[in-house]
């Protein structure tokens, strides 16, 4: 479950998601339908029509939450460019996308984004966002489990855990914080 990196030739939660873990039904509500995403290629002066079906091809097989960085002055297909996704939001992903561009670029060249992926009919917010993987788990794990339960994720690396015991916030809370090795993991569902 490693984030991916894209590196050369390819945050956080919500504020209402940290305020107080929600329920499965709140949630439910809250989440997008795991799958298709919509690609954000953003109207910058230096990317031709070329490089933005690039991006758009690139962005097509990935799981939202997602964002492309590169240097410009480097070029698109230099190796500054970085793709972060599968994060729990936009901002996280953009994050970790001038991140690992930051990296990776070979010059002092500044980072930019260029693209964002989002889950279709994406609009802001809502009371959670979690990460493909983790909208998926929330239906195919969380959702089916009995209670106790809790769901901990981790905004910098998009990485969560599912827990169902009489400690659940806890275990997940310290299975999430051994995969994201992050130390920011928070309990986001909880029952």
């Amino acid at each position: 479950m490693k984030r991916a990196y894209l590196a050369g030739a390819l945050a956080l939660i919500a504020g209402a998601a940290l305020a107080a873990p929600l329920t499965g039904k709140d949630a439910r509500k809250a989440l997008f339908k795991p799958g298709p995403v919509e690609i954000v290629v953003l109207d910058l002066p230096f990317l031709s029509a070329e490089d933005k079906a690039v991006l758009g091809q690139i962005a097509q097989q990935q799981k939202y939450y997602g964002a492309i960085a590169f240097a410009p002055e480097d070029g698109l297909l230099s190796e500054s460019l970085t793709g972060a996704f599968n994060f729990h939001d936009v901002t996280a992903a953009r994050a970790a996308a001038i991140k690992g561009c930051k990296a990776q670029r070979t010059s002092d060249n500044a980072c930019e984004v260029v693209a964002e992926l989002r889950p279709k009919g994406w609009e802001g917010g809502r009371a959670l966002s979690l990460s493909g993987d983790a909208t998926e788990a929330f239906g195919s794990e969380y959702r089916k489990a009995k209670s106790p339960k809790a769901m901990a994720v981790s905004p910098s690396t998009g990485l969560f855990a599912v827990a169902t015991d009489p400690a659940a916030p806890g275990t997940a809370t310290s299975q999430c914080e051994v995969l994201a090795q992050a130390g920011d993991c928070t309990v986001v569902l909880s029952e």
